[in-house]
């Protein structure tokens, strides 16, 4: 039992520790501009309670999108007012893809958004081969293609237009005098839509024209919707459990859990005899008695033993009948079958023998003693 309670400790604070690491400390480093947590005029904190209050899933990505378990129809919107390196700027990797699209997105970021997702990828200066350019006096971006219907309104400011070879190949939606302020790109079944306007989402001015609307538009109906907040400087904790499962260790780390279950449910099966589970349960006074026994073998010879023994058997028998004197005497001996003092102590000492033989007749005389009849 004590061995199973000592298994079952252990499993539970492996678990513990488990669950311990699978979270990770906490910690908070400041946001940056165009964050939904920010509730600054640059901060994009409406547009989320938004878009969130008009029934749709809405929630913040704290990981990179290479790694986040994120819906191939999902949106993201990852604002960079500010246009922080957050996005790797990698040369070409792999055939077949245009050099500049694979300087923006990593590999599997792009194949996200093949399989159907949207990024919303709104920035405020250059990043990698994107490039944004001051438009200067001209006049508010007009919308020049079919996409977004009702959205015809959009005030950003300051006025920028996108620039570079990331938009060579896409397909304008909003301009500026000749710059597009709004593109498309397309790949597979989803699209990357690029915006050089993103105060128009932040909270200073997503009210004003067709803003909200375009907001709405930006995230679809009945896609789930996601904020990229690592751009931020939010990253989420990650604890051993997660990078354990990322690194592939998940079979691994199972297998142990179930070796430690058999091992546990093997510990339980007895081999062999039953081990002996004796224990000393003596009190003291047993130990007490022993060594007066001992003190008075060397104190006393045999007789003066017996008479002792003799002389308490008196003592008993008077207390339990109430008798005295030459009654007294004449029951004890009928008791202790003709068995009397006199004489002992004189002379030579009893033998083993004689000794042996009085105990077993007082122990038989107390016996009748204590069930309240004599011999």
């Amino acid at each position: 039992m004590r061995r199973l309670v000592t298994l079952l400790g252990a499993l539970v604070s492996v678990v513990a520790g488990l669950l311990w690491l699978a979270h990770g400390p906490g910690g908070s480093e400041p946001v940056r501009p165009g964050s939904s947590f920010d509730t600054s005029p640059s901060g994009a904190s409406l547009a989320f309670a938004y878009l969130q209050g008009s029934g749709r899933a809405v929630a913040r990505l704290a990981r990179p999108l290479r790694l986040a378990d994120v819906k191939p129809d999902a949106v993201v919107f990852r604002l960079l007012p500010d246009a922080p390196p957050a996005v790797p700027v990698e040369p070409e990797r792999g055939k077949g893809r245009p050099a500049e699209l694979a300087r923006l997105l990593e590999p599997r970021e792009e194949a996200w958004v093949e399989a159907g997702g949207r990024l919303v990828l709104a920035v405020g200066g250059p990043l990698g081969p994107l490039k944004v350019e001051a438009a200067g006096n001209v006049p508010p971006p007009r919308r020049v293609h079919p996409r977004f219907p009702g959205v015809d309104a959009l005030r950003p400011a300051p006025r920028r237009v996108l620039a570079g070879a990331a938009v060579e190949d896409a397909v304008t939606l909003f301009a500026s005098g000749d710059g597009p302020v709004v593109a498309r790109v397309a790949r597979g079944s989803g699209e990357v839509l690029l915006l050089a306007c993103p105060e128009v989402l932040e909270n200073g001015l997503v009210a004003a024209g067709d803003h909200l609307r375009f907001l709405e538009s930006l995230a679809g109906e009945g896609r789930p919707v996601l904020f990229d907040e690592l751009a931020h400087g939010v990253a989420e904790e990650r604890g051993l459990l997660p990078l354990v499962f990322d690194w592939g260790l998940g079979p691994a780390l199972g297998l142990a859990a179930l070796a430690g279950i058999a091992l546990l449910w093997r510990s339980r099966a007895r081999v062999g005899p039953a081990e002996d589970a004796w224990e000393d349960r003596r009190s003291d006074a047993m130990d007490l008695v022993g060594s007066m026994a001992q003190l008075y073998e060397r104190a006393l010879r045999r007789s003066e033993a017996a008479a002792l023994y003799h002389e308490w058997f008196r003592r008993a028998a008077a207390q339990r009948t109430g008798l005295r004197g030459k009654d007294l005497d004449a029951r004890v001996r009928q008791m202790t079958d003709g068995v009397s003092p006199a004489g002992w102590g004189k002379g030579r000492d009893m033998s083993e023998s004689e000794l042996q033989d009085v105990l077993a007749r007082l122990n038989r005389a107390f016996g009748g003693l204590g069930h309240g009849h004599s011999r």
